[in-house]
């Protein structure tokens, strides 16, 4: 191939991020849903539409996994970096709770 292909059937640049959190089994973990989902929604680059949600996805051998899945639009941006904003967010949540 010697010519750039471009893919002009889908133009959104809408990103989905996975934020994996894990807790304790002695964790009321109801609450920390909330709180993972209210870390996101106040994170700046995190879009409302489509919303973030919260997954339990193991129970592991030393406490339960989650997955926060957020959305943004300016992927150029850096996705490490949104993440990080997203768990700090939610490391003082859970210090104040």
């Amino acid at each position: 191939m010697i010519n750039q292909v471009e893919n002009w059937s889908y133009s959104s640049r809408d990103v989905r991020v996975k934020v994996p959190v894990s807790v304790t089994y002695d964790t009321d973990i109801a609450f920390a849903e909330s709180l993972m989902l209210q870390a996101a929604r106040e994170t700046a680059r995190v879009l409302e539409s489509p919303a973030p949600s919260v997954w339990l996805s193991t129970l592991g051998e030393n406490g339960i996994q989650f997955e926060i899945q957020i959305w943004i639009d300016d992927p150029e941006e850096g996705i490490g970096n949104v993440r990080s904003d997203v768990l700090k967010k939610l490391w003082a949540l859970f210090r104040e709770n």
